[in-house]
């Protein structure tokens, strides 16, 4: 079965703030970590996502309207900051791997929807 990681972090500090070895370890401890993910086998791929401040949402208003704001759906604390896709035997061995994961606020590990016929 395919799992999401969501990796939320604080971004309580702008890009410009981090030096040149904070980026380097935290591309290195990244890529550790799906190079043991990606020994098992299986489906896995992942991206960084840039600053929430980037982001646009969008909804629908009373009369169906699209309406597009600034930033992200919610104002909080943590916002996604990217994810990885694996394959896992169940949620059990999905956690076990995200424990592996380095994240700055948490990890989500959510089950991907197998939809029949797609």
């Amino acid at each position: 079965m395919k799992y999401m990681l969501l990796l939320h972090n604080t971004f309580g500090e702008k890009a410009s703030e981090f030096t040149q070895e904070m980026v380097d370890a935290e591309i290195a401890a990244h890529g550790a970590f799906a190079g043991m993910v990606a020994s098992r086998g299986g489906v896995f791929h992942g991206e960084a996502l840039e600053s929430p401040t980037t982001a646009r949402t969008i909804r629908k208003d009373a009369e169906g309207n699209f309406v597009v704001t600034d930033g992200p759906f919610a104002e909080l604390k943590d916002q996604i900051g990217g994810y990885y896709v694996l394959e896992a035997g169940d949620m059990d061995e999905a956690v076990e791997l995200a424990k592996h994961c380095p994240a700055y606020a948490g990890i989500e590990v959510r089950p991907i929807w197998d939809i029949p016929g797609q």
